[in-house]
């Protein structure tokens, strides 16, 4: 069970040291604690590392740990966007003097319009109460003609007033509507896997950062976060076009499922590595003629067997 947002911030500031560049992060204990068993004895156990609310994760880069704490406080991550394969972002040129040509501008038009004539005078109270009466007296005069027998007592403005402003209230409550100024989820469209392709991008970074928190999940026993990266994971790939351009992706993918780092991963077929193999033996055909994908083969290992077996599977 979760820890309630109020017990997650008055809880105690947990440090965690990460990466190679030794980023440090003092995040909520009751944030963390609640994720697997390995967390809580890490966060409140009896360890010396619980004892002094401190604990280094080498082996866990600074944007992997990021989208983890952010996993660890809303239930979810942020997917990061996608860059363009071998050129640098493009900056808009902004035209310095856009705000003195826009003077200039208002100024000859300004000086373009025709003269506006002075308005008459307004007339003096005595004329408007005059002018008043006089058109009363009118209106009661064709009133007069139009209806001769008939003489409506006058309904109250005050009386119209109220039962309008009731009938408004009554019938229309409902209806109200208050828009709000913002998202009610501060990162609402960061986080779901896009449903577009862009061929001309790098999805590397992407894929990684589901692989990414899946091994990380898996080091800590955290199953909801590991099936989260697999499910955004999934869906990033079956939206992913394979070709000749981007084939390195799938293979920095593969290379970097079945690679051991400091943490040696469990031989066989486990979640990542059958999502990553399926994916490889269905496009096989594609793969085999680059040179990239032949080089990780080459190296043998677990990914060599795996996917045998997923080639063997599909011929049968």
């Amino acid at each position: 069970m979760p820890a309630s947002f109020q017990e997650i911030i008055n809880s105690r500031l947990f440090k965690f040291i990460v990466g190679e560049g030794a980023s440090e992060f003092s995040v909520h204990e009751d944030a963390v604690a609640h994720l697997s068993k390995p967390l809580h004895s890490l966060t409140k156990g009896s360890s010396s590392e619980a004892r002094a609310g401190r604990a280094r994760w080498n082996d866990v880069s600074k944007d992997t740990f990021e989208r983890f704490v952010q996993f660890a406080y809303t239930g979810d991550y942020s997917i990061p966007t996608t860059e363009k394969r071998g050129s640098e972002p493009q900056f808009d040129q902004v035209d310095t003097n856009i705000s003195t040509k826009k003077n200039k501008k208002k100024k000859r038009r300004k000086e373009s319009l025709p003269a506006v004539p002075e308005p008459d005078p307004e007339p003096e109270p005595a004329d408007l109460a005059q002018n008043h009466v006089q058109e009363e007296e009118e209106s009661v005069a064709a009133q007069s003609e139009l209806h001769p027998e008939q003489d409506p007592a006058p309904i109250p403005e005050e009386s119209k007033s109220a039962e309008q402003t009731t009938h408004i209230l009554v019938a229309d409550f409902d209806t109200l509507s208050y828009p709000l100024l913002a998202s009610r989820d501060n990162y609402e469209g960061t986080c779901e896997p896009s449903t577009d392709f862009n061929k001309d991008h790098c999805y590397s970074n992407v894929l990684l950062s589901h692989a990414s928190l899946y091994l990380l999940g898996d080091s800590q026993l955290v199953d909801s976060l590991k099936a989260l990266a697999l499910f955004k994971l999934h869906k990033t790939l079956c939206t992913f076009e394979l070709d000749d351009d981007n084939i390195g992706d799938i293979t920095d993918l593969a290379r970097y499922a079945y690679s051991d780092g400091d943490k040696p991963v469990d031989e066989g077929l486990g979640g990542l590595r059958e999502l990553v193999c399926q994916y490889l033996a269905i496009h096989a055909v594609e793969l085999s003629s680059d040179p990239r994908f032949l080089n990780l083969l080459a190296g043998g290992g677990q990914i060599v067997k795996d996917f045998f077996k997923f080639q063997l599977q599909r011929i049968h």
